[in-house]
């Protein structure tokens, strides 16, 4: 399923309001819990993410 930057922010917005239940298009989606959200956002993220060819890199630097 593709997923929208609007649906993103919803969840993620349940998810910040402690809700674990919201409704899109008309059907009502209950998560089991918290952990469930975040994973379904962090899961989506991902998604987005490869559908939009953007990637992150993260650098690291040392001392001598």
């Amino acid at each position: 399923m593709a997923y929208t930057l609007s649906q993103l922010d919803k969840l993620k917005a349940a998810y910040a309001e402690g809700v674990l239940e919201i409704e899109e298009d008309g059907r009502k989606v209950k998560f089991g819990s918290a952990r469930d959200l975040q994973n379904r956002i962090n899961s989506i993220e991902q998604e987005l993410q490869a559908q939009s060819g953007f990637t992150s890199t993260i650098m690291k630097f040392e001392r001598d």
